[in-house]
Order: structure tokens, then C-alpha cells, then sequence
């Protein structure tokens, strides 16, 4: 052995014990595969959004890809399927619009819808739902600035995008009941029977008080529990401070909501 080497220090048990108790910085941590995160999110979300905590911006392609090819993907369904003379009419017998215009603007606006094409929504809808999650997390990203919270919009994007997997089960089942029933009898907003609105029928409430029950949607709710979860992790805030975030914009999101379909529908 070569005896000008320098001699290796052997930590000490303790020292071993405290660097094994240390915590792991989450850019260390390798975040989910995308369907280990897709299943994550479903079957375990504080345990998946905690493991994602180190993820940069790229993680919330594969969220968002899939959300807009759902999109894309129930919009081509209904535009394909349905009648859209009915389909426009029902829609504006709803509109306040409607009654201040002529028969024969009545018959343009009808004849624009059917002569649109399914491809050229599509087209819209696609790059729209991306640029819209975008706005998402931007809002999000402001609101938890404005209370001293460091999250970059990385983050954000990231948790934004991957509580979006409810909305990505209800675009699945929309698609299925486009298929399955004549989307000229459906709001196709409400396809899926999954809040009270839907269930009782546009026509049997008032707008706004229609607006208020769409909006106690069961997909709804469960993404906004998966900003809560999210944001705590993300943040390492606690999940009553991620809460007061999340619902205020959710409640304020639906008084604009309902305002407008007080205003302009009723």
C-alpha cells in the first residue's frame, strides 16, 4: 500500500444514521413514469403529486396532449353525429341573443353551423385546450405568488395539468354517449349525467340556477381535490392553505358563471 496516500476518514455510526435521516431534495428524486402518473393520480394523487415535486415543466406534455386528442377527439364525434339545425335551435331558445334577432338572421346563424366543418373545430379545439390550461396555471400561478409562495410556473403547469386526468375520464364517457345517443338531445357540455343540472334538464331551470348545479360536477369536484393535493405537494404548503386557493377560484370562476347566464341567457 502506498503510504503517502491520505487516509479515508470512516464516517461514524452517527454520522452514517444522520445522513441516511437526511432529507432527499426532490430534484433528486426521478419523478413517475407517465402511466405509472396517469394510474398515480387516480389510485394515490398526494403520494404521485409528491414524487412529481422535482418534475420541470416537460412532465405536463403527456397530461396535455391527452386532454387536447380528447378534445379534439369528442368534438369530431359530436360535430359527425349530430343535427345541427336541432342542435342550434335548442341552443338558441336558451340565448337571449336569440329573441333580438330576425328569422332570417335565425336561418343564417343555422345554415353557418351546418355548413361548418367537424375538422375545422377540431383544428380550434385542440391547440385552445392547451393555450386554455395554460391560462389555468398562470391564474393559479399569480393567486399563490400573491400569497408569498415560491412555486415556480413549472410547477404549477405541472400539477395544473395532471389534476386535469378526471376531465380526461369525462371526455372518454362523453365520446362514448355520443356514440351510444343522438348528441342533438345532449348539452354538450353536460353529456355525461354526472352533476344536478344535467340530471334535471336545461329546460326545467332557470339559466343561472342551471349554471350553478352544472358546476357541482363530480369531475369538477374531483379535480379541484387534486389542486388541493397538487398544490400542497408542490408547495409544501398545508393542504387548508393550498384549499383556500383553489376553492376561492373555483367559487369565483362559478359566480362569473352564473352571472352570465343570468345576464345574457335568461
Amino acid at each position: 500500500m502506498d503510504e503517502d496516500a491520505p487516509e479515508t476518514k470512516q464516517p461514524t455510526p452517527e454520522e452514517a444514521k444522520a445522513a441516511e435521516a437526511a432529507p432527499v431534495p426532490p430534484e433528486a428524486i426521478a419523478p413517475p413514469s407517465a402511466l405509472a402518473a396517469f394510474a398515480g393520480v387516480v389510485a394515490s394523487p398526494s403520494a404521485t403529486f409528491d414524487a412529481m415535486r422535482g418534475a420541470n415543466w416537460r412532465f405536463a406534455i403527456w397530461p396535455l396532449a391527452v386532454l387536447a386528442l380528447l378534445a379534439g377527439l369528442a368534438t369530431y364525434l359530436f360535430m359527425a353525429r349530430v343535427d345541427m339545425e336541432a342542435f342550434m335551435r335548442n341552443q338558441l331558445k336558451h340565448s337571449r341573443f336569440a329573441s333580438q334577432m330576425s328569422a332570417e338572421q335565425v336561418d343564417q346563424a343555422i345554415e353557418s353551423a351546418k355548413n361548418a366543418s367537424p375538422w375545422t373545430r377540431v383544428a380550434i379545439n385542440i391547440p385552445g385546450t392547451v393555450v386554455f390550461m395554460l391560462l389555468v396555471a398562470l391564474v393559479y400561478w399569480v393567486a399563490f405568488l400573491a400569497m408569498g409562495n415560491s412555486m415556480t410556473y413549472g410547477q404549477t403547469l405541472v400539477v395544473a395539468s395532471w389534476a386535469q386526468v378526471p376531465n380526461m375520464i369525462a371526455s372518454v364517457l362523453a365520446c362514448i354517449v355520443f356514440m351510444a345517443r343522438n348528441p342533438s338531445e345532449l348539452d354538450p357540455m353536460n353529456a355525461v349525467l354526472s352533476n344536478p343540472g344535467a340530471l334535471i334538464g336545461q329546460d326545467a331551470l332557470s339559466p343561472w340556477l342551471y349554471s350553478l348545479l352544472s358546476s357541482l360536477d363530480v369531475f369538477a369536484i374531483w379535480t379541484v381535490v387534486l389542486y388541493v393535493l397538487g398544490f400542497a405537494a408542490a408547495s409544501k404548503i398545508s393542504k387548508g392553505q393550498a384549499a383556500s386557493v383553489v376553492l376561492a377560484i373555483f367559487v369565483l370562476k362559478t359566480g362569473l358563471k352564473m352571472a352570465w347566464a343570468f345576464f345574457f341567457q335568461s
